[in-house]
């Protein structure tokens, strides 16, 4: 597993909480890809730039962060993350999420799943999405937009 967190006080605590995990290898970051599956724990923007060469590298990408809004999570679904954890999470949860992730599994913390499904099941559109919309007041009328999202 590798960390690779842009925020050295994140990086820093994800080592500590992980160094002593009997289930957990942390390796160095190389340039070569790893032979098998590789976790990689990393920030929002990493993840998002890694997605893309993920499965060339043999990587397994999952995402703690302090962004637990709607639209990131499921930007971060669309384009293929295999877990998303909050800053705030617990230390087994942490470890559940990297057991889950070296089965092939993907791990997602409850609370933000339940948020970004309930946003999709509603048609409702994210707080982001609401605000593009109030952006182009002129081209299509907010309430003609979220009946014609609401009908789709």
């Amino acid at each position: 597993m590798r960390i690779r967190h842009a925020e050295a006080i994140a990086r820093a605590g994800l080592i500590a909480l992980l160094a002593g995990h009997p289930h957990v290898c942390l390796a160095e970051e190389v340039r070569e890809p790893a032979a098998g599956v590789v976790v990689v724990v990393t920030d929002y923007a990493d993840a998002m730039a890694r997605l893309p060469q993920a499965p060339q590298r043999g990587e397994r990408i999952m995402i703690v962060s302090q962004r637990e809004c709607e639209w990131d999570v499921r930007a971060a679904m669309a384009a293929g993350v295999h877990g998303y954890l909050t800053q705030r999470c617990e230390a087994a949860e942490l470890q559940a999420a990297l057991l889950a992730l070296g089965k092939g599994q993907r791990y997602f913390n409850k609370e933000l799943l339940a948020r970004a499904l309930h946003q999709l099941a509603g048609c409702q559109p994210t707080l982001r999405e609401s605000e593009v919309w109030n952006c182009w007041p002129g081209a299509i009328p907010t309430s003609a937009l979220r009946s014609r999202w609401r009908s789709a």
